[in-house]
């Protein structure tokens, strides 16, 4: 983590979350006028105080962002990047339910809403925390808690405006839907995401099926951040080795946002184009003999979904050692994180799109 940013301007920065946060909102504007511009007016002197600050925050915030360069291929972007592509997805899904709702006689209280009242604004706290991490930046940080508590500020001042225009619907509304995040206490069950069929749309890659999925494996890797440091300072593991894992564990999963990032950065560290597509393939004939183990066994990792049978780790521990087979072990477990997050964002974008978006194969079983 630091407090003062490279500098160093480029596409992979913090300004394509900052630009993505605000785009949406002219549209939003647009489609109910002056809505959601009376539910934001300041009331009280205090919220008449807060108001000029909360810009000046997020105006910082975005020319900071514009020099903020995320830590690629570190520890902090493979744990805080799926952290942000979740809080993009919610932000994306509350976006365009409120966009696509006619609020002028009823509450929205439909989609991602029978879940938050206010969606947009948890999203957001996430998204921002988790670019905060992903660039290992504490002034990121301290201004997504800033920001996102000023934002919940506002809220309350929503709910006000909510009660006067929509009167017993709306109080009916927070009465079963929780003011942050929760299960609503009454009304139809939303489907998770998976491998199938869904109601709008055919996705059949894995995904994560809830949101304890995805934090347990964030959880895991934070738990873990110290010991991956370590051993990729010791460089246990050859850039091109690791990048063989990697494809064999995404050509189980099929992410297609891996396929091309880790293809390309194995053509980097001296894989051949023929070799990358084998193990895209399935195949292990043309890795080197000393890795080939390990390559097999990534397959069978990813295809037992992370419970690989004793006899597959008892052979990896005895053909690399103990230290080794822990490297490999953890490389596996990032490569699925970024595996399931873009499955998931396209599975959304599968749903959203009534399957036009989002491309996807049969997963394996």
């Amino acid at each position: 983590m630091t407090l003062i940013p490279d500098f160093e301007i480029g596409i992979w920065n913090a300004w394509i979350f900052m630009l993505y946060h605000f785009l949406p909102m002219p549209l939003l504007m647009l489609v109910h006028r002056g809505m959601a511009r009376e539910a934001a007016r300041p009331q009280s002197g205090i919220e008449r105080k807060l108001f000029p600050v909360m810009w000046i925050i997020w105006l910082a915030a975005v020319i900071y962002s514009i020099f903020l360069p995320m830590r690629l291929g570190t520890t902090w972007f493979y744990v805080g990047f799926p952290i942000a592509i979740m809080g993009l997805l919610g932000f994306t899904a509350a976006t365009i339910t409120f966009a696509t709702t006619q609020i002028e006689q009823k509450p929205l209280a439909n989609g991602i809403y029978r879940y938050s009242r206010h969606p947009l604004y948890i999203a957001q706290m996430v998204m921002f925390i988790g670019v905060g991490i992903a660039c290992a930046s504490w002034v990121f940080l301290l201004f997504a808690i800033v920001y996102s508590m000023l934002s919940f500020v506002y809220a309350i001042t929503e709910e006000r405006h909510c009660f006067e225009k929509y009167g017993d619907a709306y109080r009916e509304y927070t009465n079963r839907t929780p003011r942050w995040i929760g299960i609503p206490k009454s009304g139809p069950n939303k489907q998770p995401y998976g491998c199938g069929v869904s109601k709008v749309g055919k996705y059949y890659k894995r995904t994560y099926r809830n949101p304890r999925e995805f934090f347990s494996d964030q959880i895991f890797l934070l738990k873990k951040s110290g010991r991956i440091r370590d051993l990729m300072r010791k460089k246990i593991l050859s850039g091109a080795f690791r990048e063989r894992l990697m494809l064999a564990v995404t050509s189980v999963y099929g992410c297609r946002y891996c396929n091309w990032v880790h293809t390309r950065e194995a053509l980097k560290s001296g894989v051949t184009q023929e070799e990358a597509a084998r193990l895209l393939n399935g195949s292990v004939d043309s890795c080197p003999e000393e890795e080939a183990v390990a390559v097999l066994y990534a397959q069978h990792w990813a295809d037992s979904d992370t419970k690989p049978d004793h006899e597959a780790m008892s052979k990896l521990v005895k053909t690399y050692g103990l230290e080794k087979a822990e490297a490999i072990d953890l490389a596996l477990r990032l490569i699925r994180v970024g595996n399931l997050t873009g499955n998931t964002w396209d599975a959304f974008l599968a749903k959203v799109s009534f399957g036009v978006l989002g491309k996807a194969k049969r997963c394996s079983t």
